[in-house]
Protein backbone atom coordinates (compact mmCIF):
# COMPACT_ATOMS: atom_id res chain seq x y z
CA UNK A 1 0.00 0.00 0.00
CA UNK A 2 2.78 1.96 0.56
CA UNK A 3 3.86 2.13 -3.45
CA UNK A 4 1.27 4.55 -4.12
CA UNK A 5 3.05 7.58 -2.74
CA UNK A 6 6.22 7.38 -4.80
CA UNK A 7 6.20 9.26 -7.96
CA UNK A 8 4.59 8.78 -11.04
CA UNK A 9 6.78 7.43 -13.95
CA UNK A 10 5.77 7.96 -17.20
CA UNK A 11 6.10 5.32 -20.20
CA UNK A 12 3.47 3.45 -22.46
CA UNK A 13 0.05 2.82 -23.64
CA UNK A 14 -3.36 0.66 -24.72
CA UNK A 15 -6.42 0.45 -25.92
CA UNK A 16 -10.09 -1.02 -25.89
CA UNK A 17 -11.24 -4.60 -25.71
CA UNK A 18 -10.91 -5.90 -28.80
CA UNK A 19 -8.97 -3.26 -30.45
CA UNK A 20 -10.32 -3.95 -34.04
CA UNK A 21 -10.38 -0.16 -35.45
CA UNK A 22 -11.45 1.72 -32.47
CA UNK A 23 -8.62 4.34 -33.12
CA UNK A 24 -11.32 7.04 -35.14
CA UNK A 25 -13.53 6.86 -32.23
CA UNK A 26 -11.06 7.49 -29.33
CA UNK A 27 -9.61 10.41 -31.67
CA UNK A 28 -13.02 12.15 -31.61
CA UNK A 29 -13.99 11.02 -27.82
CA UNK A 30 -10.08 12.48 -27.56
CA UNK A 31 -11.00 15.79 -28.53
CA UNK A 32 -13.56 15.90 -26.00
CA UNK A 33 -10.84 17.87 -23.60
CA UNK A 34 -10.98 20.89 -25.93
CA UNK A 35 -14.86 21.26 -25.53
CA UNK A 36 -14.31 22.76 -22.21
CA UNK A 37 -11.38 23.58 -22.03
CA UNK A 38 -8.92 25.94 -20.33
CA UNK A 39 -11.17 29.02 -20.68
CA UNK A 40 -12.24 30.43 -17.22
CA UNK A 41 -11.04 27.83 -15.79
CA UNK A 42 -11.61 27.32 -11.76
CA UNK A 43 -8.50 26.35 -9.64
CA UNK A 44 -7.98 22.83 -9.32
CA UNK A 45 -9.34 22.59 -5.53
CA UNK A 46 -12.71 24.95 -6.40
CA UNK A 47 -15.72 24.17 -4.58
CA UNK A 48 -19.31 25.18 -4.76
CA UNK A 49 -19.83 28.56 -2.11
CA UNK A 50 -16.55 29.26 -1.49
CA UNK A 51 -15.62 33.05 -2.24
CA UNK A 52 -12.53 33.24 -4.65
CA UNK A 53 -11.64 37.32 -4.17
CA UNK A 54 -9.17 36.58 -1.64
CA UNK A 55 -5.73 36.37 -1.21
CA UNK A 56 -3.95 32.81 -2.15
CA UNK A 57 -3.16 31.71 1.03
CA UNK A 58 -6.65 32.86 2.17
CA UNK A 59 -8.33 30.48 -0.72
CA UNK A 60 -6.17 28.06 -0.09
CA UNK A 61 -7.47 27.78 3.44
CA UNK A 62 -11.03 27.84 2.44
CA UNK A 63 -10.69 25.22 -0.08
CA UNK A 64 -8.90 23.31 2.19
CA UNK A 65 -11.14 23.17 4.94
CA UNK A 66 -14.12 22.55 2.72
CA UNK A 67 -12.61 19.87 1.44
CA UNK A 68 -11.62 18.03 4.53
CA UNK A 69 -14.73 17.11 5.61
CA UNK A 70 -14.82 14.50 3.01
CA UNK A 71 -12.86 11.64 0.74
CA UNK A 72 -14.28 12.32 -2.87
CA UNK A 73 -13.67 9.16 -5.11
CA UNK A 74 -14.76 9.56 -8.53
CA UNK A 75 -15.41 6.15 -10.68
CA UNK A 76 -15.37 6.16 -14.76
CA UNK A 77 -16.57 3.21 -16.61
CA UNK A 78 -18.59 2.37 -19.63
CA UNK A 79 -19.80 -1.27 -20.28
CA UNK A 80 -21.59 -3.85 -18.30
CA UNK A 81 -19.14 -6.03 -17.05
CA UNK A 82 -17.03 -2.37 -16.31
CA UNK A 83 -20.48 -1.40 -14.33
CA UNK A 84 -20.34 -4.91 -12.70
CA UNK A 85 -16.35 -4.14 -11.11
CA UNK A 86 -17.17 -0.70 -10.10
CA UNK A 87 -20.44 -1.87 -8.30
CA UNK A 88 -18.31 -4.01 -6.42
CA UNK A 89 -15.83 -1.41 -5.76
CA UNK A 90 -18.24 1.11 -4.59
CA UNK A 91 -18.97 -1.57 -1.85
CA UNK A 92 -15.66 -2.32 -0.71
CA UNK A 93 -14.75 1.42 -0.69
CA UNK A 94 -17.75 2.00 1.45
CA UNK A 95 -16.98 -0.96 3.84
CA UNK A 96 -13.11 0.12 4.23
CA UNK A 97 -14.36 4.11 4.43
CA UNK A 98 -15.44 3.42 8.19
CA UNK A 99 -11.32 3.01 8.93
CA UNK A 100 -10.94 6.53 8.10
CA UNK A 101 -8.09 7.87 10.51
CA UNK A 102 -9.48 11.55 9.82
CA UNK A 103 -12.97 10.94 10.45
CA UNK A 104 -13.65 12.15 6.70
CA UNK A 105 -16.86 11.13 4.80
CA UNK A 106 -16.74 8.99 1.73
CA UNK A 107 -18.46 10.32 -1.64
CA UNK A 108 -18.11 8.49 -4.38
CA UNK A 109 -19.63 9.97 -7.78
CA UNK A 110 -19.27 7.77 -11.15
CA UNK A 111 -19.93 7.54 -14.81
CA UNK A 112 -21.33 4.36 -15.00
CA UNK A 113 -24.85 2.33 -15.01
CA UNK A 114 -27.24 1.35 -12.62
CA UNK A 115 -25.54 -0.91 -10.81
CA UNK A 116 -22.76 1.67 -9.49
CA UNK A 117 -25.83 3.80 -8.29
CA UNK A 118 -27.40 0.91 -6.48
CA UNK A 119 -24.21 -0.05 -4.70
CA UNK A 120 -24.54 3.82 -3.06
CA UNK A 121 -22.62 5.84 -5.62
CA UNK A 122 -23.90 9.07 -7.09
CA UNK A 123 -24.48 8.85 -11.20
CA UNK A 124 -23.11 12.08 -12.91
CA UNK A 125 -23.94 10.53 -16.25
CA UNK A 126 -25.51 6.64 -17.60
CA UNK A 127 -23.29 5.63 -20.01
CA UNK A 128 -23.22 2.12 -20.52
CA UNK A 129 -25.48 2.35 -23.68
CA UNK A 130 -22.73 4.24 -25.57
CA UNK A 131 -19.89 1.25 -25.28
CA UNK A 132 -19.05 0.20 -28.86
CA UNK A 133 -16.57 -2.69 -30.80
CA UNK A 134 -15.29 -0.86 -34.40
CA UNK A 135 -15.81 1.87 -36.83
CA UNK A 136 -18.76 1.85 -38.04
CA UNK A 137 -20.29 0.68 -34.39
CA UNK A 138 -18.77 3.67 -33.18
CA UNK A 139 -20.16 6.67 -35.07
CA UNK A 140 -23.68 7.04 -34.24
CA UNK A 141 -21.90 6.77 -30.67
CA UNK A 142 -19.89 10.07 -30.94
CA UNK A 143 -22.48 13.03 -30.38
CA UNK A 144 -23.79 11.41 -27.32
CA UNK A 145 -20.45 10.56 -25.83
CA UNK A 146 -19.13 13.86 -26.79
CA UNK A 147 -22.03 15.78 -24.80
CA UNK A 148 -22.15 13.43 -21.89
CA UNK A 149 -18.58 14.11 -21.26
CA UNK A 150 -18.77 17.67 -21.18
CA UNK A 151 -21.73 17.70 -18.78
CA UNK A 152 -18.96 15.29 -16.29
CA UNK A 153 -16.37 17.41 -16.68
CA UNK A 154 -18.31 20.26 -15.93
CA UNK A 155 -19.44 19.07 -12.64
CA UNK A 156 -16.09 17.42 -11.84
CA UNK A 157 -14.55 21.40 -12.21
CA UNK A 158 -17.18 22.28 -9.73
CA UNK A 159 -16.38 20.05 -7.11
CA UNK A 160 -13.12 18.11 -8.27
CA UNK A 161 -12.34 14.45 -6.58
CA UNK A 162 -9.31 13.60 -4.65
CA UNK A 163 -8.31 10.76 -7.10
CA UNK A 164 -10.37 8.88 -9.87
CA UNK A 165 -10.30 5.20 -10.32
CA UNK A 166 -10.53 4.82 -14.11
CA UNK A 167 -11.86 1.02 -15.44
CA UNK A 168 -11.16 -0.42 -18.78
CA UNK A 169 -13.29 1.76 -21.57
CA UNK A 170 -10.17 3.31 -22.90
CA UNK A 171 -11.54 5.32 -25.69
CA UNK A 172 -12.89 7.42 -22.92
CA UNK A 173 -11.10 6.72 -20.04
CA UNK A 174 -7.80 7.92 -22.02
CA UNK A 175 -8.64 11.59 -22.81
CA UNK A 176 -10.79 11.89 -19.59
CA UNK A 177 -8.14 10.92 -17.11
CA UNK A 178 -5.85 13.05 -18.90
CA UNK A 179 -8.14 15.79 -18.30
CA UNK A 180 -8.46 14.63 -14.61
CA UNK A 181 -5.35 15.04 -14.25
CA UNK A 182 -3.92 18.02 -15.85
CA UNK A 183 -6.89 20.63 -15.46
CA UNK A 184 -8.03 19.33 -12.66
CA UNK A 185 -4.96 17.90 -10.49
CA UNK A 186 -6.62 14.96 -9.96
CA UNK A 187 -4.59 11.25 -8.90
CA UNK A 188 -5.05 8.74 -11.25
CA UNK A 189 -5.70 5.32 -10.73
CA UNK A 190 -5.98 3.05 -13.52
CA UNK A 191 -7.73 -0.38 -11.97
CA UNK A 192 -8.67 -3.42 -14.83
CA UNK A 193 -6.50 -1.80 -17.53
CA UNK A 194 -7.24 -2.13 -21.40
CA UNK A 195 -6.21 -5.39 -22.49
CA UNK A 196 -5.14 -4.18 -25.95
CA UNK A 197 -1.41 -4.25 -25.02
CA UNK A 198 -0.93 -7.84 -25.56
CA UNK A 199 -1.34 -7.17 -28.81
CA UNK A 200 -0.72 -3.70 -29.44
CA UNK A 201 1.44 -1.15 -27.34
CA UNK A 202 0.51 2.10 -29.40
CA UNK A 203 -1.10 3.74 -25.72
CA UNK A 204 0.57 2.01 -23.37
CA UNK A 205 2.43 5.26 -23.20
CA UNK A 206 -0.53 7.57 -21.95
CA UNK A 207 -1.81 5.30 -19.44
CA UNK A 208 1.40 5.11 -18.07
CA UNK A 209 2.18 9.20 -17.51
CA UNK A 210 -1.43 9.78 -16.75
CA UNK A 211 -1.78 7.28 -13.95
CA UNK A 212 -0.35 7.23 -10.34
CA UNK A 213 -0.82 3.61 -10.00
CA UNK A 214 -2.12 1.27 -12.60
CA UNK A 215 -3.67 -2.48 -10.79
CA UNK A 216 -3.49 -5.22 -12.71
CA UNK A 217 -5.19 -8.61 -12.81
CA UNK A 218 -2.24 -11.04 -13.44
CA UNK A 219 1.15 -10.93 -13.01
CA UNK A 220 2.56 -10.95 -17.00
CA UNK A 221 0.21 -7.52 -16.96
CA UNK A 222 2.06 -6.13 -13.96
CA UNK A 223 5.48 -7.13 -14.74
CA UNK A 224 4.45 -5.35 -18.74
CA UNK A 225 3.15 -1.71 -17.49
CA UNK A 226 6.27 -1.86 -14.55
CA UNK A 227 8.63 -2.37 -17.23
CA UNK A 228 6.89 0.65 -19.52
CA UNK A 229 7.62 2.77 -16.68
CA UNK A 230 3.96 2.70 -14.36
CA UNK A 231 3.73 2.49 -10.92
CA UNK A 232 2.28 -0.71 -11.65
CA UNK A 233 1.20 -3.38 -8.76
CA UNK A 234 -0.81 -6.51 -8.79
CA UNK A 235 -4.20 -6.94 -6.94
CA UNK A 236 -5.87 -10.31 -8.91
CA UNK A 237 -8.66 -10.09 -11.05
CA UNK A 238 -12.49 -9.44 -9.82
CA UNK A 239 -13.95 -11.96 -11.59
CA UNK A 240 -12.43 -14.44 -9.09
CA UNK A 241 -14.93 -12.88 -6.35
CA UNK A 242 -17.73 -12.62 -8.62
CA UNK A 243 -17.85 -16.39 -9.84
CA UNK A 244 -17.08 -17.88 -6.31
CA UNK A 245 -20.44 -16.89 -5.45
CA UNK A 246 -22.36 -18.72 -8.31
CA UNK A 247 -24.76 -21.41 -7.37
CA UNK A 248 -23.41 -24.73 -7.87
CA UNK A 249 -24.67 -26.67 -11.10
CA UNK A 250 -27.41 -29.26 -9.73
CA UNK A 251 -28.95 -26.02 -7.64
CA UNK A 252 -28.32 -23.91 -11.10
CA UNK A 253 -30.18 -26.52 -13.33
CA UNK A 254 -32.67 -26.60 -10.57
CA UNK A 255 -33.40 -22.85 -10.89
CA UNK A 256 -33.62 -23.12 -14.61
CA UNK A 257 -36.16 -26.12 -14.65
CA UNK A 258 -33.53 -28.52 -16.96
CA UNK A 259 -33.09 -32.27 -16.18
CA UNK A 260 -29.81 -33.78 -15.90
CA UNK A 261 -29.74 -35.74 -19.09
CA UNK A 262 -30.76 -32.06 -20.73
CA UNK A 263 -28.13 -30.43 -22.57
CA UNK A 264 -27.71 -26.92 -21.54
CA UNK A 265 -26.12 -24.86 -24.34
CA UNK A 266 -25.27 -21.12 -23.59
CA UNK A 267 -25.76 -18.56 -27.14
CA UNK A 268 -23.83 -15.29 -25.35
CA UNK A 269 -23.62 -12.90 -28.75
CA UNK A 270 -23.85 -9.70 -26.93
CA UNK A 271 -23.58 -6.87 -24.71
CA UNK A 272 -23.91 -4.55 -26.63
CA UNK A 273 -26.17 -3.82 -29.95
CA UNK A 274 -24.08 -4.23 -32.90
CA UNK A 275 -22.78 -7.96 -31.38
CA UNK A 276 -26.35 -8.89 -31.56
CA UNK A 277 -26.48 -7.97 -35.22
CA UNK A 278 -23.10 -9.27 -36.08
CA UNK A 279 -22.24 -12.36 -33.77
CA UNK A 280 -26.00 -13.99 -33.03
CA UNK A 281 -26.47 -15.22 -36.45
CA UNK A 282 -23.43 -16.93 -36.68
CA UNK A 283 -24.59 -18.69 -33.41
CA UNK A 284 -28.09 -19.34 -33.43
CA UNK A 285 -26.98 -21.30 -37.41
CA UNK A 286 -24.73 -23.25 -35.83
CA UNK A 287 -27.02 -23.86 -33.05
CA UNK A 288 -29.67 -25.29 -35.92
CA UNK A 289 -26.24 -27.62 -37.30
CA UNK A 290 -26.66 -28.77 -33.54
CA UNK A 291 -29.86 -29.62 -33.13
CA UNK A 292 -30.41 -31.03 -36.82
CA UNK A 293 -26.83 -33.38 -36.70
CA UNK A 294 -27.68 -34.54 -32.86
CA UNK A 295 -31.09 -35.71 -32.87
CA UNK A 296 -29.86 -37.76 -30.12
CA UNK A 297 -29.52 -35.04 -27.46
CA UNK A 298 -32.08 -32.80 -25.95
CA UNK A 299 -30.25 -29.40 -26.02
CA UNK A 300 -32.00 -26.54 -24.24
CA UNK A 301 -30.45 -23.78 -25.66
CA UNK A 302 -30.07 -20.20 -22.91
CA UNK A 303 -29.40 -17.08 -24.18
CA UNK A 304 -28.37 -15.03 -20.53
CA UNK A 305 -29.34 -11.16 -21.50
CA UNK A 306 -26.27 -9.70 -20.53
CA UNK A 307 -28.27 -6.00 -19.89
CA UNK A 308 -32.60 -5.40 -19.44
CA UNK A 309 -31.95 -2.40 -22.54
CA UNK A 310 -30.97 -5.67 -25.02
CA UNK A 311 -34.05 -7.66 -24.62
CA UNK A 312 -36.23 -5.98 -27.41
CA UNK A 313 -33.53 -5.95 -29.95
CA UNK A 314 -32.45 -9.58 -28.50
CA UNK A 315 -36.04 -10.89 -29.10
CA UNK A 316 -36.25 -9.55 -32.75
CA UNK A 317 -33.06 -11.41 -33.61
CA UNK A 318 -34.24 -14.56 -32.14
CA UNK A 319 -37.61 -14.43 -34.11
CA UNK A 320 -35.40 -13.64 -37.17
CA UNK A 321 -33.13 -16.22 -37.18
CA UNK A 322 -35.77 -18.94 -37.17
CA UNK A 323 -34.15 -21.28 -33.72
CA UNK A 324 -36.73 -23.11 -31.30
CA UNK A 325 -36.08 -23.88 -28.25
CA UNK A 326 -34.63 -21.13 -26.97
CA UNK A 327 -34.83 -19.18 -23.82
CA UNK A 328 -33.84 -15.81 -23.10
CA UNK A 329 -32.84 -15.66 -19.10
CA UNK A 330 -32.75 -12.28 -17.55
CA UNK A 331 -32.16 -13.70 -14.00
CA UNK A 332 -28.94 -13.90 -12.15
CA UNK A 333 -25.94 -14.71 -15.05
CA UNK A 334 -23.91 -17.20 -13.30
CA UNK A 335 -27.21 -19.23 -12.67
CA UNK A 336 -27.00 -19.79 -16.66
CA UNK A 337 -23.70 -19.86 -16.24
CA UNK A 338 -23.50 -22.90 -13.53
CA UNK A 339 -25.67 -24.68 -15.24
CA UNK A 340 -24.34 -24.74 -18.94
CA UNK A 341 -22.83 -27.75 -20.66
CA UNK A 342 -21.30 -25.70 -23.23
CA UNK A 343 -21.30 -22.39 -24.41
CA UNK A 344 -20.83 -20.86 -27.91
CA UNK A 345 -20.10 -17.16 -26.98
CA UNK A 346 -19.01 -13.93 -28.06
CA UNK A 347 -15.56 -12.61 -27.01
CA UNK A 348 -15.11 -10.81 -23.88
CA UNK A 349 -14.91 -10.88 -19.91
CA UNK A 350 -17.59 -13.26 -20.41
CA UNK A 351 -14.77 -16.37 -21.78
CA UNK A 352 -13.14 -15.70 -18.18
CA UNK A 353 -16.51 -16.52 -16.00
CA UNK A 354 -16.67 -19.42 -17.88
CA UNK A 355 -13.10 -20.65 -17.74
CA UNK A 356 -13.74 -19.86 -13.48
CA UNK A 357 -16.75 -21.67 -13.89
CA UNK A 358 -15.35 -25.01 -15.94
CA UNK A 359 -17.58 -24.32 -18.77
CA UNK A 360 -16.12 -25.58 -22.14
CA UNK A 361 -16.73 -22.82 -24.54
CA UNK A 362 -16.50 -21.75 -28.46
CA UNK A 363 -15.75 -17.89 -28.96
CA UNK A 364 -16.61 -16.21 -31.57
CA UNK A 365 -16.63 -13.01 -33.06
CA UNK A 366 -17.71 -11.03 -35.59
CA UNK A 367 -17.56 -7.04 -36.50
CA UNK A 368 -18.78 -4.63 -39.19
CA UNK A 369 -17.05 -5.92 -42.47
CA UNK A 370 -15.75 -2.41 -43.20
CA UNK A 371 -14.47 -2.04 -39.77
CA UNK A 372 -12.86 -5.20 -40.39
CA UNK A 373 -11.02 -4.48 -43.54
CA UNK A 374 -9.79 -0.84 -42.28
CA UNK A 375 -8.07 -2.83 -39.19
CA UNK A 376 -6.38 -5.12 -41.34
CA UNK A 377 -5.22 -2.83 -43.91
CA UNK A 378 -4.74 1.05 -42.21
CA UNK A 379 -3.80 0.04 -38.56
CA UNK A 380 -2.13 -3.37 -39.35
CA UNK A 381 -4.24 -5.30 -36.66
CA UNK A 382 -3.43 -8.78 -36.65
CA UNK A 383 -4.48 -10.08 -33.22
CA UNK A 384 -2.69 -13.60 -32.02
CA UNK A 385 -5.89 -14.40 -30.23
CA UNK A 386 -9.70 -13.05 -29.30
CA UNK A 387 -10.49 -15.07 -26.27
CA UNK A 388 -9.40 -13.41 -23.32
CA UNK A 389 -8.22 -17.38 -22.35
CA UNK A 390 -5.93 -17.28 -24.89
CA UNK A 391 -4.38 -14.20 -25.11
CA UNK A 392 -4.18 -14.12 -21.43
CA UNK A 393 -2.24 -17.61 -21.41
CA UNK A 394 -0.38 -16.99 -24.56
CA UNK A 395 -2.08 -20.26 -26.32
CA UNK A 396 -4.78 -21.32 -27.76
CA UNK A 397 -6.68 -22.77 -24.93
CA UNK A 398 -10.17 -22.53 -26.23
CA UNK A 399 -11.59 -22.29 -30.40
CA UNK A 400 -11.87 -19.26 -31.73
CA UNK A 401 -13.64 -18.24 -34.86
CA UNK A 402 -13.19 -14.13 -36.12
CA UNK A 403 -14.51 -12.61 -39.20
CA UNK A 404 -14.67 -14.42 -41.88
CA UNK A 405 -13.46 -17.94 -40.21
CA UNK A 406 -16.82 -17.32 -38.22
CA UNK A 407 -19.12 -20.04 -40.28
CA UNK A 408 -21.54 -21.38 -38.45
CA UNK A 409 -20.62 -24.62 -39.86
CA UNK A 410 -16.78 -24.01 -38.05
CA UNK A 411 -18.76 -23.51 -35.20
CA UNK A 412 -20.84 -26.07 -35.11
CA UNK A 413 -18.21 -28.76 -35.98
CA UNK A 414 -16.50 -27.59 -33.18
CA UNK A 415 -18.78 -27.83 -30.37
CA UNK A 416 -19.76 -31.12 -31.34
CA UNK A 417 -16.00 -32.13 -31.11
CA UNK A 418 -16.45 -31.18 -27.20
CA UNK A 419 -19.77 -32.64 -26.54
CA UNK A 420 -18.98 -35.86 -27.97
CA UNK A 421 -18.42 -38.88 -25.67
CA UNK A 422 -15.49 -40.48 -28.16
CA UNK A 423 -13.10 -36.86 -28.65
CA UNK A 424 -13.97 -36.47 -24.84
CA UNK A 425 -9.86 -35.47 -25.12
CA UNK A 426 -11.02 -32.05 -26.03
CA UNK A 427 -12.94 -30.76 -23.26
CA UNK A 428 -10.47 -32.68 -21.14
CA UNK A 429 -7.73 -30.49 -22.66
CA UNK A 430 -10.10 -27.16 -22.58
CA UNK A 431 -10.60 -27.94 -18.95
CA UNK A 432 -6.37 -28.41 -17.66
CA UNK A 433 -5.98 -25.02 -19.26
CA UNK A 434 -8.68 -23.99 -17.39
CA UNK A 435 -6.59 -24.42 -14.27
CA UNK A 436 -3.75 -22.49 -15.42
CA UNK A 437 -5.46 -19.63 -15.79
CA UNK A 438 -7.40 -19.75 -12.53
CA UNK A 439 -3.36 -20.03 -11.01
CA UNK A 440 -2.91 -16.92 -13.27
CA UNK A 441 -5.87 -14.67 -11.61
CA UNK A 442 -4.62 -14.45 -8.52
CA UNK A 443 -6.73 -14.77 -5.04
CA UNK A 444 -10.52 -13.60 -3.66
CA UNK A 445 -10.20 -10.23 -2.01
CA UNK A 446 -9.64 -8.38 -5.06
CA UNK A 447 -11.69 -5.56 -4.47
CA UNK A 448 -10.79 -4.96 -1.44
CA UNK A 449 -7.25 -4.94 -2.27
CA UNK A 450 -7.94 -1.86 -4.95
CA UNK A 451 -9.81 -0.28 -2.21
CA UNK A 452 -7.85 0.07 0.69
CA UNK A 453 -5.11 1.22 -2.41
CA UNK A 454 -7.27 3.77 -3.90
CA UNK A 455 -8.08 5.13 -0.10
CA UNK A 456 -4.59 4.86 0.19
CA UNK A 457 -4.12 7.66 -2.69
CA UNK A 458 -6.39 10.09 -0.06
CA UNK A 459 -3.90 9.46 2.35
CA UNK A 460 -0.96 10.20 0.50
CA UNK A 461 -2.19 13.26 -1.39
Amino acid sequence: MQAFCSPNRGATSITCPMGLAIRLQVQVLGTIRNISGPTNRRPPNYLPGVKYKHTLSKLGSQVNEARSKRVRVMISTGDVMGDIHAASLVCALQSLSKDLSDGRELEVVALAGERVEAAGATLLGDNTGLSSIGLMEALPLVVPSLQLQKRVRDALRENPPDVAVLIDYPGVNIPFGKYLKQELGCKIVYYIPPNEWLWNPARTASICAMSDLVLCNYRSEQQYFEAAGANAQLVGHPLVDLTAAAPSRSAARRSLGVAERDCVALLIPASRFQEIRHVWPVLAHAARILQEDRPDVRFRFIVPLAAPHLRAAMDHAIEASGLSNVRVWEGDTYTALAAADIALTKSGSVNLELALLGVPQVVVYRIDALTAWIARRVFKFNLPHISLCNLILGRAAVPEFVQEAATPQAVAAASASILSNTNGDDRERMLQEYQSLRETLGSPGVAHRVAGLVLDAVKCS
